[in-house]
């Protein structure tokens, strides 16, 4: 069992949890209210990013946004600039990345 802390909760826009994994990678749930969307960023570890329910659009480097579905699952490069979008049921997914939030200098989700 891991034990997930909320690193962010913004009423009607999303709320992010974290969980530190044994390897000392992280584990992160968002579930992101309808159209709402997350703060664009970037960080220097690749992210592999899998929707769990809803459906919704990740808009990579300013180009297309991708559409994505309950069951895709996306793979970020480390320093590719990244936000994800809901659609009008919102969206739940999960990532994993190397490292803590804080020591990857993750910044804004």
């Amino acid at each position: 069992m891991v034990d997930w802390v909320t690193v962010r909760d913004e009423p009607g826009r999303y709320v992010v949890k974290d969980a530190a994994l044994p390897d000392g990678s992280t584990a992160s749930e968002t579930i992101l209210y309808q159209h709402a969307s997350t703060r664009g960023h970037s960080h220097p570890h690749a992210e592999m990013l899998y929707v769990v329910s809803g459906f919704g659009a990740v808009h990579l480097d300013g180009g297309p946004a991708l559409v994505v579905h309950r069951g895709d699952m996306v793979w970020i490069d480390g320093g590719r600039h990244h936000r994800v979008t809901a659609g009008w049921d919102g969206m739940v997914f999960l990532c994993t990345f190397t490292g803590s939030r804080e020591a990857s200098r993750y910044g804004s989700v």
